[in-house]
């Protein structure tokens, strides 16, 4: 990256790492007070978004426990706290033991009561669960013992049997299909190699005496196991657990296949045993909700492994995982409603004229921006931080709103050179779009508006994203290419 786009990829960073959920970075593994870099959104049984979750920070080790009630011997305690925002208009249910914490080498841990000090109960309740009201939001703590030496990964929240939740993760990249996962034993020892192959969605050679269940379909995934320890394994079909797009849970199916089917890609046995340093291939088939693409394959051998196999980029992630489905099908027809913001700058879209670029001029005038942006990007993700926490208050919004648009205007100032105004002219308007969305969000905040204030901040890190990804980035990179000093600032 270009030293001019340094200050942009601070003010981005900083957006990415107060409003998780509309953002699909990862961070490095927690610790104690870190915050997790996504969130999870929660589908009712009709399709419909219901809620959004995420992890605002967690303490691990955490040690403000009462002396008298210590982690058993050779772990060490683990709090997570957790915000549940409903976006619904209507009531929703928390549970407040839905949750579980999965460390990195797939180990995961179920939820422990912890005596905990006064005042640590005082700054984060727990969480009390029951139901969250239509806007409203909801937060405390959920605690865990874990083992000492491990690092925490994913947290999981289970609002019911058949749904499954990213609610935190730590991870510093989610698992692309083709990846190859190593996992370890109890002993740490190496355990079992996994491998995500083709995905075949729909499945359609089963047999037709057997058809999916009518509104469902079958979906087949091609893995392979290779046995690394130094005895023999079993592998299990039905260990394998698949998460569809809106974070729906499903077991292995077990779909009757045809001849041909079976002898192109044999499924994988409920039972095999893999000797050391041999391998089996076979493919998994679940049955899934008709239409619903992958999000999730995890093999849970046990009750206490969750070993993420494979991920796909669903909303019910968060956006955390990146990969593409395989093999990719036809795509539907992803044309978007062009938002507030893009109609108020479309016609300052144009290409930059490279031949009519002062590159002198250039870096002059990047010199004159490059604090207006800074301060932008600070100013900013310090109101996404508080509002983040629940401790947003709106007349610090406005003030900051004030300031953004000041900024703007210093902006429209600038000595622009020939070439470069249409740069200038999109910046310009992407600060006056943030301090429009930074009232509208204290608008919200004054009237208690849940939604408001989600869609507010969602506008927010959209307009950041014009820098990092969209049409200011597009121009900055061009302009980037045709003034190499630029890379000397």
């Amino acid at each position: 990256m270009r030293r001019f786009f340094a200050p942009i990829a601070v003010a981005i960073t900083l957006l990415a790492g107060t409003f998780s959920a509309a953002l699909a970075a990862n961070t490095a593994s927690p610790t104690a007070g870190s915050a997790a870099q996504s969130a999870g959104l929660i589908y009712n049984a009709d399709g419909t978004q219901e809620a959004q979750i995420s992890t605002t920070s967690i303490s691990d080790p955490f040690k403000d426990f009462d002396p008298s009630s210590a982690p058993q011997r050779g772990f060490h305690y683990v709090l997570a706290n957790v915000s549940i925002t409903s976006t619904a208009d209507h009531d929703v249910d928390v549970s407040s033991s839905g949750f579980q914490l999965v460390d990195t080498d797939g180990f995961s841990y179920y939820q422990a009561y912890v005596y905990r000090t006064a005042d640590s109960t005082a700054a984060i309740p727990d969480l009390a669960g029951g139901t969250l009201a239509a806007g409203q939001t909801m937060s405390g703590a959920v605690e865990f013992q874990v083992l000492d030496g491990t690092t925490s990964a994913i947290l999981i929240y289970q609002p019911s049997y058949d749904r499954l939740i990213t609610a935190g993760d730590w991870r510093d990249a989610a698992v692309a299909p083709g990846d190859t996962v190593s996992a370890v034993a109890s002993d740490g020892t190496p355990w079992v190699n996994i491998t995500v192959g083709d995905v075949v969605d729909p499945l359609k050679d089963f047999d037709p005496g057997s058809p999916p269940q009518r509104g469902f379909e079958f979906v087949g995934i091609n893995v392979t196991i290779e046995n690394t320890s130094q005895a023999a394994q079993e592998v299990d079909a039905y260990g394998f657990n698949f998460v569809d797009e809106e974070g729906f849970l499903a077991a292995s199916a077990s779909a009757y296949r045809t001849a041909e089917g079976e002898a192109a890609m044999p499924s994988l046995q409920s039972s095999n045993q893999v000797d050391p340093g041999a391998s089996i291939t076979g493919l998994l088939t679940f049955q899934v909700l008709a239409g619903k693409s992958p999000g999730v394959l995890f093999y849970a051998p046990t009750n206490d492994r969750h070993i993420r196999v494979a991920e796909w980029n669903t909303p019910s992630s968060g956006g955390t995982p990146t990969a593409v489905k395989t093999p990719v099908l036809p795509p539907a027809n992803t044309a978007q409603t062009p938002t507030p913001a893009d109609e108020a700058t479309q016609e300052a879209t144009a290409a930059i004229d490279l031949g009519d670029v002062d590159c002198d001029a250039v870096v002059t005038w990047a010199q004159a921006s490059i604090p207006g942006l800074t301060t932008w990007g600070t100013e900013v993700s310090t109101i996404l931080q508080a509002a983040q926490a629940g401790t947003a208050k709106s007349a610090d919004i406005r003030a900051t709103a004030d300031t953004v648009s000041g900024i703007a205007d210093n902006q429209d100032n600038v000595d622009t050179p020939s070439g470069v105004e249409n740069v200038n002219d999109l910046v310009v308007a992407a600060y006056n779009d943030t301090a429009d969305s930074l009232n509208g969000l204290a608008d919200a905040i004054d009237a208690g508006d849940g939604l408001a204030q989600i869609q507010a901040i969602q506008d927010i890190v959209a307009t950041s994203d014009r820098f990092s990804t969209g049409d200011i980035s597009d121009q900055l990179d061009a302009l980037g290419t045709a003034c190499p000093a630029l890379q000397n600032l």
